[in-house]
């Protein structure tokens, strides 16, 4: 398996960032990342040994749910014990995208729409810049904003989304950002990645979402993720 942060493309068409020593995008080796299930209630050395069996397994990136700015401290901490680049998943609350930043956490995983009024995105992101932390912004089937729930073209709506989001980065001339579009329908998957690749040149962070149990789920994601990296 190639090493993440050893470029094989120098022609690719994203750009890089970088997420702890992790690269993501232009050309450099797809990366891996799940996600932690449980709570995050304490740091202890289960947890620091679990995050690093995931990295054994070849894991290259671990997200968090970040309800809370007691999470925030917590994720911070264990980010200081571990080698793996831990994702903080945040919403609606800017204060906790800010107190993951300043506690070291490698990469944010939020929507800048549902952050709230332009000076707190422009807080979270100037933050996010300064400390060289990488946004994903995702954009997910099933929770467009309530103007574009009724539209029937899914792939469209899902772009559109997209571009209000694009339009928040860059107003404050964010580019440190990767975009993620989930569906659990595996075709608009595929159609909605392409369409925004022939577009932008933003690393795509790729999966399906609520694909079902064990074996549907396998299925849906083999397909999707086969036909994209294929691409």
């Amino acid at each position: 398996m190639t090493t993440p942060g050893t470029p094989k493309n120098k022609a690719a068409s994203s750009r890089a960032v970088k997420a702890g020593a992790v690269m993501i995008g232009g050309g450099f080796p797809v990366t891996v990342q799940t996600m932690w299930k449980a709570p995050l209630k304490a740091v202890n050395t289960e947890m620091v040994e679990g995050v690093a069996r995931l990295k054994r397994a070849g894991c290259h990136l671990l997200r968090f749910a970040v309800p809370t700015l007691r999470e925030a401290e917590l994720l911070g901490e264990l980010q200081k014990r571990v080698e793996l680049p831990l994702v903080a998943d945040i919403h609606f609350d800017h204060r906790i995208a800010l107190e993951c930043v300043r506690r070291g956490v490698a990469k944010l995983r939020i929507n800048p729409g549902n952050i709230g009024p332009a000076w707190k995105v422009r807080e979270v992101l100037a933050a996010a810049g300064d400390a060289g932390v990488p946004v994903r912004v995702g954009v997910n089937a099933g929770s467009l904003p309530h103007k574009l729930r009724a539209r029937t073209d899914t792939v469209e709506a899902m772009l559109d989304s997209a571009a209000e989001e694009l339009e928040l980065l860059e107003r404050f001339s964010f580019r440190n950002a990767v975009f993620s579009f989930k569906s659990s329908e595996v075709a608009v998957t595929i159609e909605v990645n392409r369409r925004f690749r022939q577009g932008y040149d933003y690393p795509l962070h790729l999966g399906v979402t609520e694909a079902g149990p064990l074996v549907p789920g396998v299925v849906k994601n083999t397909a999707a993720l086969y036909t994209l990296l294929r691409d």
